[in-house]
């Protein structure tokens, strides 16, 4: 560790844990806060085999390590800011599956956060509070400084607005107070949430998804994937399709799970999304 004018404070790296870093393209692999004592808090995602976990650990000005704090399994850390005080707030999500009245089942996530200070203790009560536990698919999900005594929790959402044929990630937005308590919750009401060039719905999936896209202009459309590591794992001619709204069925067939990035093309517009195979 370094001072703020970059002398060696510790002599030597500290090990906080080997070989178990949770390898995700969603949420945030560590962060670490500076206390006002010079020791820091440092949280992050953990996994042993398929097991999720986030853990937290203090440290002191001398890099001794002092009790580590580690949440229920199945969690997803997203972000996290500190408070004044050197409390730490991460907002997280875990995983379902949902089974809908009609369709595929598909996986949603609900949104939690929890407030502890430098000892692992929880402050609030309950010690994690539900910021939002609509059964839907949530991501970009981040938490804004403590500013006039609360946090702001932000994040897309992909339950559909303003109509449940048009399948739009509207932006939402949950105030959190510092007691832990819920403001009014922001949720894009008719024409605030505007459609996107393509979506994937159900995301993730896990045997078929739907691919609406939206062409700027006419031409010959060509499907790709690539997965995590950069390499193409399918390319598809769909066919020649006018400017505006069109959707295509991509099956699961051969894609191992993990994430991928879909790019559909004609020549003259091109659009990605990420998608996520179960």
């Amino acid at each position: 560790m370094n001072g703020m004018d970059g002398e060696a404070l510790w002599g030597d790296p500290v090990a906080l844990e080997r070989d178990t870093l949770l390898d995700v393209d969603y949420g945030i692999s560590a962060n670490a806060f500076l206390q006002k004592d010079g020791g820091i808090i440092v949280l992050w995602n953990s996994a042993i085999e398929t097991t999720e976990r986030i853990k937290m650990q203090h440290l002191d000005d001398t890099g001794v390590l002092i009790t580590p704090y580690v949440v229920d399994t199945s969690h997803i850390m997203w972000d996290v800011s500190m408070h004044s005080d050197g409390s730490v707030v991460p907002i997280f999500t875990n995983w379902y599956t949902a089974y809908p009245p009609a369709g595929d089942a598909y996986i949603a996530n609900i949104l939690y956060a929890f407030r502890i200070d430098p000892q692992g203790s929880l402050i609030w009560n309950p010690g994690i509070i539900t910021v939002s536990d609509t059964m839907t698919y949530k991501f970009d999900i981040s938490i804004s400084e403590y500013t006039n005594g609360e946090w702001i929790a932000t994040w897309s959402d992909g339950r559909s607005t303003p109509s449940l044929e048009e399948k739009c990630a509207g932006i939402f937005a949950q105030n959190i107070r510092q007691d832990g308590t819920l403001g009014p919750l922001f949720i894009p009401g008719p024409g605030k949430g505007q459609p996107k060039e393509i979506t994937v719905y159900p995301n993730p999936f896990n045997s078929k998804a739907t691919i609406t896209f939206v062409p700027s202009s006419a031409g010959e459309v060509i499907l790709t994937l690539y997965n995590s590591s950069g390499l193409r794992v399918r390319s598809v001619l769909l066919g020649r399709y006018s400017e505006g709204t069109h959707s295509v069925i991509l099956n699961r067939e051969g894609l191992a799970p993990g994430i991928y990035l879909l790019n559909i093309a004609n020549g003259r517009w091109q659009a990605t999304e990420k998608l996520m195979v179960y």
